[in-house]
């Protein structure tokens, strides 16, 4: 009887060790496919990780905008640059007034004041090649009889295109009255520099050696 009930514990001992063992194998085979999927969705991730990456380079500039910027440089083939500041020229023609006569707008061959002030005048529009624009302002007294002043500035006007071959083009007549009280004067101030940066030569300077002779007032 003991001997059976020992055959009957082994039994039951083997069939609850079996038992273990499926459920182990069991355990094991579903680890793996856990793992299995693990390994399967972290290569997914990565995939996707590497996806997204490329997906956030900074894309390069579309070729289309390079023939904007080229179309955009054509336009503008010259460019002429007007220069804000001509201080050094103006304080240069400031001490360059050329003065008259009470009662005259005639240039004198005796005047030493004038004979100095009209070649330096020219000599400022030729170091500039074509590029700068004088205005010539013309001054009187109050006593002086209206329109002398506007005489004043074609008188040299006349001489600097005449006598010194400036060229008219670069020059422009302005009466100012007595308004300035600069008295019996003619003052070249400048009025604009045009400095060629790029491109062909413009109109208005390829003109510049065949201007036709004539008299340019201020606007």
């Amino acid at each position: 009887e003991l001997e059976t009930m020992a055959e009957a514990d082994v039994a039951e001992a083997e069939a609850s060790l079996s038992s273990a063992q499926k459920a182990l194998a069991e355990r094991e085979e579903s680890l793996a496919k856990l793992s299995a999927q693990k390994a399967t969705a972290e290569q997914a991730a990565q995939n996707l990780r590497k996806l997204e990456g490329l997906g956030s380079v900074a894309p390069t500039r579309p070729r289309r905008q390079e023939p904007l910027k080229a179309a955009a440089a054509a336009a503008v083939e010259v460019e002429l640059e007007v220069s804000g500041t001509l201080a050094a020229v103006e304080q240069k023609l400031a001490r360059l007034g050329v003065p008259f006569d009470v009662g005259s707008s005639t240039l004198l061959e005796g005047n030493a004041a004038q004979a100095l002030a009209l070649p330096r005048i020219a000599d400022v529009l030729k170091e500039h090649r074509g590029k700068l624009k004088l205005q010539l302002e013309g001054h009187r007294d109050e006593s002086e009889p209206q329109g002398l002043d506007l005489e004043r500035s074609l008188a040299v006007y006349q001489w600097l295109v005449e006598i010194a071959g400036c060229s008219p083009g670069m020059l422009r007549l302005k009466g100012r009255a007595a308004r300035a009280g600069n008295g019996r004067f003619a003052v070249p101030v400048p009025i604009q520099e045009l400095v060629l940066r790029k491109g062909p030569l413009p109109p208005e300077q390829q003109q510049l050696g065949s201007c036709p002779f004539g008299i340019y007032f201020s606007e």
